[in-house]
């Protein structure tokens, strides 16, 4: 079978959960015997067509043209022209725009799609209160994400709370082609270690006090500056603790200035961006996890990844982050504003909230949100081409 992924990026160039699904997804057809193409943007200097580990990239640079849909479509119509002779049998889009622009060239394929977040609602979380470009964006997102339902046979969410997200912003007529399908971890490479005390020291990291971890994007919904404030109240009170914060974003700066302020410099480490072996040792390094998310988080696969490394998620109850981690530890759930952050935290380092062995963590993982997780994923996107499930194709 040939199958077109479409999506923003392809992971190894930039790190982001959808990407990271995409790349996964593309690997698990490979080794089901499919041809698989994966349509992304391109950074600057990466080759425009490559075979990686089986998979063919198709890599595309925005063209010039009036507005950002057109930029890519210009371009990557005509990646898609040169370097597909054939229609794929599926399209299955993980972003708006690649999914569109691959759809529009293909009109005879079977297409499914997969809403890894309301695309309308993350226009309106740039800003608090959004501006009057954000609302303007949102409007147009909304109305490119209905193309995206209407065109697909099938629709994947991560989640519940983003299924019924979707169906409250477009409309009860999508109920039927929507499924949760839940994401998972790569239980292979997110493990936890038999010495926590060695792997903070290869890190650097402080192993005489409690440290806290957190990778996100370093932008307004993730809640990392109510995190910042709530170490504050944590140092205030001379609680023993580092909190290490890793990622990148548009607010990098900004924190950085706020840590200072506040003197806890001695208290909270930014990391910057980590490689994929950099964070396996972080997530297995930490004393706990921390998820501060105060806007639309439509999985967590964050929470998944640290629980397979063995180690406690403590999260806000925004979205779907309640789905992931409530059922192993209901007490572990916070509310998302810097106080009741904080007392989350200071309950932990008192040894208050309940605790659970690292290899109950992992096996709470790997059964919910493992291999079998991605392999459900993909049957439901493959199946509106006829293919059995999980056969291999032949």
């Amino acid at each position: 079978m040939r199958v077109l992924i479409a999506v923003g990026r392809f992971h190894e160039d930039e790190r982001g959960g959808a990407y990271r699904i995409a790349a996964d997804c593309a690997y698990e057809l490979r080794d089901r015997g499919d041809d698989v193409t994966l349509l992304c943007e391109g950074l600057a200097g990466a080759p425009e067509i490559e075979e990686r580990e089986g998979v063919r990239l198709l890599r595309y640079k925005q063209a010039s043209a009036p507005t950002p849909y057109e930029r890519h479509a210009k371009s990557a119509s005509a990646a898609l022209r040169w370097h597909m002779q054939e229609p794929p049998d599926l399209i299955w889009g993980h972003s708006p725009f690649q999914f569109l622009i691959a759809a529009d060239a293909f009109p005879q394929s079977q297409c499914s799609y997969v809403v890894h977040s309301p695309l309308s609602l993350e226009m309106l979380s740039r800003h608090d209160p959004p501006q009057l470009a954000d609302r303007i964006k949102s409007a147009l997102g909304k109305r490119m994400e209905r193309r995206c339902l209407e065109r697909a046979q099938v629709v994947q969410t991560l989640s519940r709370f983003t299924r019924d997200t979707i169906l409250r912003l477009h409309g009860g007529s999508f109920e039927n082609k929507v499924v949760v399908t839940p994401g998972w971890a790569d239980t292979r490479v997110f493990r936890p270690v038999q010495d926590k005390l060695e792997m903070k020291r290869e890190l650097g990291w402080r192993d005489d006090v409690t440290n806290f971890f957190t990778v996100r994007r370093l932008v307004l919904r993730m809640g990392i500056a109510n995190l910042v404030e709530a170490a504050r109240i944590l140092a205030d009170k001379k609680l023993a603790f580092h909190l290490y914060i890793a990622g990148t974003g548009e607010l990098q700066s900004t924190l950085q200035k706020q840590i200072e302020s506040q003197q806890l410099t001695k208290d909270i480490t930014m990391l910057g961006g980590l490689s994929q072996a950099q964070l396996a040792k972080a997530y297995a390094a930490c004393d706990a996890f921390v998820i501060p998310t105060h806007a639309l988080e439509c999985f967590g696969l964050i929470a998944v990844e640290a629980l397979a490394s063995g180690v406690p998620v403590l999260s806000t109850d925004v979205g779907a982050l309640p789905e992931t981690i409530a059922p192993l530890e209901p007490q572990w759930i916070m509310h998302a504003d810097a106080a009741a952050i904080a007392h989350q935290l200071e309950r932990f380092l008192r040894g208050e909230l309940p605790r659970h062995t690292s290899q109950e963590l992992r096996a709470y993982a790997h059964a919910h949100f493992g291999d079998g997780a991605r392999r459900s994923f993909v049957d439901v996107a493959t199946k509106i081409t006829g293919r059995n499930l999980t056969a291999p194709a032949r």
